[in-house]
């Protein structure tokens, strides 16, 4: 696999472990996700772990559409990625990732991912992942919104993150 893709994929993957810590500064959303995961009959650190994948997927799919290097991630637009979080089918995230993915967690979480795709609407499989995708969308517009630019890029999220002293989240095995 190509390194550039490599490190675009461990910045969509930072980016992804962002995503909620961030929205989680306003200290009422993550009792409400946590009742909607267990509500939804999903682990609570399962359902995080897939909405941060289906965050990273979904700007990695991005930057590849935009044909970005690792190097370029800072300019994409947020926007961007909350219209291909919108628009993107579940498994058109899938295209172009590297194989095997650098984080051995994040690999374990993208094979859940896949096991989701591929069961289509068995089960709750294809309402679990509306879901989590819905979810994502939703912390995607939370943090855009909170930015201060009126078009927030990734490299504005990164800057949010790194002055509010938030680190990313990478949760562990459940």
């Amino acid at each position: 696999m190509h390194p550039d893709r490599v490190q675009l994929w461990s910045g969509a993957a930072a980016l992804g472990s962002l995503i909620l810590p961030l929205v989680d500064r306003e200290t009422w959303r993550r009792p409400r996700r946590h009742e909607e995961l267990t509500a939804w009959g999903l682990h609570i650190t399962a359902g995080e772990r897939m909405i941060t994948l289906i965050a990273a997927l979904t700007t990695y799919a991005t930057a590849l559409d935009e044909d970005l290097r690792a190097d370029e991630l800072d300019q994409l637009p947020l926007k961007a990625v909350l219209e291909a979080a919108s628009t993107n089918q579940a498994h058109e995230l899938l295209t172009g990732l590297p194989a095997p993915l650098p984080a051995t967690e994040d690999q374990l979480v993208l094979s859940a991912y896949r096991l989701c795709v591929h069961r289509g609407d068995r089960d709750l499989t294809a309402l679990s992942l509306h879901r989590l995708a819905a979810e994502t969308r939703r912390a995607l517009t939370t943090v855009t919104n909170s930015l201060h630019p009126p078009s927030p890029t990734c490299g504005d999220l990164f800057r949010e993150a790194a002055a509010s002293g938030t680190v990313g989240v990478r949760y562990g095995p459940s």
